[in-house]
């Protein structure tokens, strides 16, 4: 019982995330009836959240400082309430983390401006943890900003990926990357006047977390599928050339052998973290030259990166 002093009663931790700005309080209740529940409306949300059921959020939301770290995790999920709360999760609350390194500089903290970012990527990695185990898989998905707080996504998996398994009811990860690239300090104005200039590298990136339900209904994996088969064929910039297609073109049977062969996922987005790191914390001057050089490359990433600083200068 190392713990046991620590966790008999209600205990306030507090720890600083840089990435929010601000301290960052949970309040941890544990007793053998009702196992571990943290009670953290800011981030969290859900006042209530039975840790038996989601994803180690009080582990996740503890500063950076390993101890705590550890000292949580055994605390909430290790050997002291084994009987209450299974010793497996123990490693998984070590091991997964919530919080995405985002200085205020380059956090995006406008839900709509996220989902517009989420949009304009349209593929997403699924991520997912199971019995010590990574499981990633890429999706394109399709986002309804109006359904919940932050909206839902929904896609499908190819019926032989063994990842969906194991989601009904799970917690996962959609990592949407969007624009990437080198940026050389050759470039920096600044360089010329006392060369204390690294590399970098600028990116976009949004972190969707969320519970998943997984849909193995004919009529909603079609419904799905016309959807995000409309939603794509529609931004397509040659429907001059090749008119837009649509799932009734193609013979009945032949899209229901398809359907048989996927299986819907919805994921209700419970956190979003925006990330754009767009040489922010350079001067305007060494940004401007940045963006030129973005801009007049040969490479369509590099004058996509410099329309994405055009947006944050």
């Amino acid at each position: 019982m190392q713990h046991e002093r620590f966790v008999a009663d209600a205990v306030l931790v507090t720890g600083h995330l840089d990435q929010l700005g601000e301290p960052c309080h949970v309040s941890l209740h544990v007793n053998h009836a009702r196992g571990v529940v943290a009670k953290h409306t800011k981030q969290v949300r859900d006042p209530d959240v039975d840790r038996r059921r989601l994803d180690q959020r009080i582990v996740e939301r503890v500063n950076d400082d390993a101890a705590s770290i550890e000292l949580l995790a055994e605390a909430a999920v290790g050997q002291d309430h084994g009987a209450t709360i299974p010793n497996r999760h123990a490693a998984a609350a070590r091991t997964t983390f919530r919080c995405m390194y985002n200085p205020s500089a380059n956090r995006v903290d406008d839900v709509a401006m996220i989902h517009e970012l989420i949009e304009r990527a349209r593929f997403a990695h699924v991520i997912s943890h199971a019995d010590d185990v990574f499981a990633s898989s890429g999706l394109p998905l399709l986002l309804d900003r109006s359904a919940g707080e932050f909206g839902v996504l929904r896609g499908h998996f190819a019926r032989a990926n063994d990842q969906w398994k194991a989601l009904d009811g799970a917690s996962v990860l959609a990592l949407f990357p969007l624009t990437d690239g080198y940026v050389t300090p050759s470039r920096y104005p600044s360089k010329a006047e006392h060369h204390r200039v690294v590399p970098t590298w600028n990116y976009e990136v949004v972190h969707a977390h969320g519970t998943v339900r997984i849909h193995d209904d004919p009529a909603w994996v079609r419904k799905l599928v016309a959807d995000l088969t409309d939603h794509h064929e529609a931004a397509r910039h040659d429907l001059d050339i090749a008119p837009q297609w649509a799932v009734t073109d193609a013979p009945s049977d032949f899209i229901d052998k398809q359907l048989r062969a996927i299986v819907g996922i919805e994921i209700k987005i419970t956190q979003l973290d925006g990330k754009r790191k767009l040489s922010q914390n350079r001067s305007d001057a060494d940004r401007l030259e940045v963006i030129v050089g973005h801009a007049t490359s040969p490479a369509e990433d590099d004058r996509a990166l410099a329309v994405a600083m055009r947006e944050v200068l």
